[in-house]
């Protein structure tokens, strides 16, 4: 059968899988599932074959996944091509059109989930899958995902090009090649290193719990909002600040945060209570994930509206990246490492947008100056307080969320935002700008011509200011992500490890580029109006990147 292939272009294809703990996690973790079957699909043929009868056929099996004249075509290519290297010991090659990527394109609001998308567009309906289907009806099952998903690409791909979307397609395509090679590899972590750091933080954990419980009329769960609620306003009448919809008190961390600067230490417990737990819980995520030495991460190369990358199983986006405690658990990340990190992108690129002269002219003269100590002298306040504002402000932030961002007065906030937008005074026109060609179009786009579609009109009126400020945040969150894909696709044959926020690690063991290089490929990606830079670090852990 898989001879039949041999002299097609290609064909879309799809895996069944198990585990030995028949658990829906293990089943679709590449080391720890086994391919039941796959099928094949493209205009001629379509047919669904067992491991073993794969195996039966292995030269030609090896040829068509190993040469990549043989264009691949999935829903959700790259979790059917880890489950090929995984169960056979062979790099996919040839990753051409993935119909999930080409939804998101397409349309970022819709469902894309295959079965909804075929029935959407091709009134195509097949059974659903179930954990107690029989061999023979789980390989027509399968067979049929093959062909639907096939015919799903042939409609897709002229409605990119009609879009204008064909090259960012390529791109995101290109971007999956990376990190289907970079999730096989997976990242190195020195688990002793863990272990002895999650025993620390739990003991801290532990220390301030027990605390808390002598400063209580009886024992409680830390844990559950609901005695922690009755403790903080029954038994210690702290003042309610915040009602939950539900209309009880609430015990959030902003709330917490107001207690504690109010000068009530119990609430402080709390939060370092919780600071602590966060640290042990995000080691124990890694911990369980943790494979021989390695973890294998999960990343939606289009995790979200913007094209920014989400990543699971673990997380390594909520892996805190600040200072002291927090940090340490980035020392867990070892090898040779090139961190390389876009500097400010997004002002930069808000840079370009606005063509704000004063914007313009803090990075023009070689891409080094610093907006942050521009606003804090133009401002008269702290660069700190002048970074929250800076990127506060370019992502939409209101006075409400600055004065509590800087724990100042709302009427200060207030006057910062308006002294900002009168500094940079360009900046307001042009977010104008976008929100009515938002509300002409129908859709904005970003510098690599993703596209926000966003229908004002069927908008209450309060949700208006809302869609407004998305609309804004796409524009420089999208082309923010567009720089970095484009990168990551100039650098296609490094050993890419990881992607978090505008960070890109790189395996330097295995590097065809010296660090200059990838530096000036990494500034060059986009030509726009003032100069990107990066910043670059050669690491023996992750934490020193920072």
């Amino acid at each position: 059968m898989l001879e039949k292939l041999l002299n097609s272009k290609g064909f879309s294809l799809d895996c069944e899988t198990t585990s030995a703990t028949k658990k829906k996690k293990d089943n679709l973790h590449f080391k720890k599932n086994e391919i039941v079957c796959i099928s094949f699909a493209n205009d001629e043929v379509s047919f669904c074959l067992t491991t073993e009868e794969i195996k039966s056929q292995w030269q030609v099996f090896k040829e068509l996944m190993t040469n990549p004249k043989y264009r691949k075509v999935g829903h959700n290519l790259k979790f059917d091509c880890k489950c090929i290297t995984g169960a056979f010991n062979i790099e996919v090659k040839g990753l051409w059109f993935d119909t999930h990527i080409a939804a998101c394109l397409l349309d970022e609001n819709e469902k894309h989930g295959l079965k909804p998308l075929c029935e959407k567009y091709l009134k195509e309906t097949w059974g659903e899958w179930s954990k107690d289907m029989d061999l023979d009806t789980l390989k027509e099952y399968c067979r049929l995902d093959s062909v639907n998903t096939y015919k799903l690409a042939k409609f897709q791909k002229p409605k990119l090009a009609n879009q204008k979307l064909t090259d960012l397609m390529k791109t995101e395509m290109e971007v999956v090649d990376v990190f289907y090679k970079a999730e096989i590899k997976g990242v190195k972590i020195e688990k002793a290193y863990l272990n002895q750091l999650h025993d620390r933080y739990a003991r801290h954990s532990q220390k301030v719990n027990r605390w808390v419980q002598r400063h209580t009329q009886e024992e409680f769960n830390i844990n559950s909002a609901q005695q922690l609620c009755k403790v903080l306003y029954e038994q210690k009448k702290l003042p309610i600040l915040k009602k939950t919809p539900a209309g009880k008190p609430s015990t959030d961390t902003r709330t917490l945060k107001e207690l504690a600067k109010d000068g009530h230490r119990f609430a402080d417990s709390i939060l370092l209570y919780r600071h602590w737990e966060m640290l042990r819980r995000h080691i124990e995520k890694l911990l369980k994930e943790e494979i021989d030495g390695r973890i294998y991460p999960t990343f939606n190369t289009i995790g979200t509206e913007t094209g920014r990358f989400s990543c699971k199983e673990p997380n390594l986006q909520q892996i805190p990246s600040k200072t002291g405690e927090s940090l340490a658990i980035r020392r867990a990340f070892t090898g040779n490492l090139l961190v390389a990190d876009y500097s400010n992108v997004e002002l930069r690129l808000l840079a370009h947008f606005t063509r704000d002269p004063k914007l313009l002219q803090v990075y023009q003269d070689g891409g080094t100056g610093d907006l942050h100590e521009a606003t804090a002298h133009s401002l008269g306040i702290t660069r700190a307080e002048a970074k929250t504002i800076n990127f506060g402000i370019c992502y939409g932030m209101g006075p409400q969320k600055l004065a509590e961002s800087l724990n100042i007065d709302h009427n200060v906030a207030k006057e910062y935002i308006y002294r900002w937008y009168k500094t940079y005074n360009l900046v307001e026109p042009w977010k104008r700008m976008i929100c009515n060609t938002a509300k002409k179009y129908g859709w904005v786009k970003s510098l690599g011509g993703r596209k926000r579609r966003i229908d004002f009109g069927k908008l209450k009126f309060n949700e208006t200011w809302k869609a407004e400020r998305e609309i804004i945040n796409f524009v420089i969150q999208g082309s923010s992500a567009d720089v970095t894909k484009l990168a990551i696709a100039q650098l296609k044959d490094e050993s890419i490890l990881m992607q978090v926020h505008d960070e890109l690690v790189i395996d330097m063991d295995n590097s065809k580029r010296s660090v200059d290089e990838i530096k000036i490929i990494m500034e060059g990606v986009v030509d726009i109006r003032v100069p990107l830079t990066v910043d670059c670090k050669l690491c023996t852990n992750w934490s020193e990147g920072k």
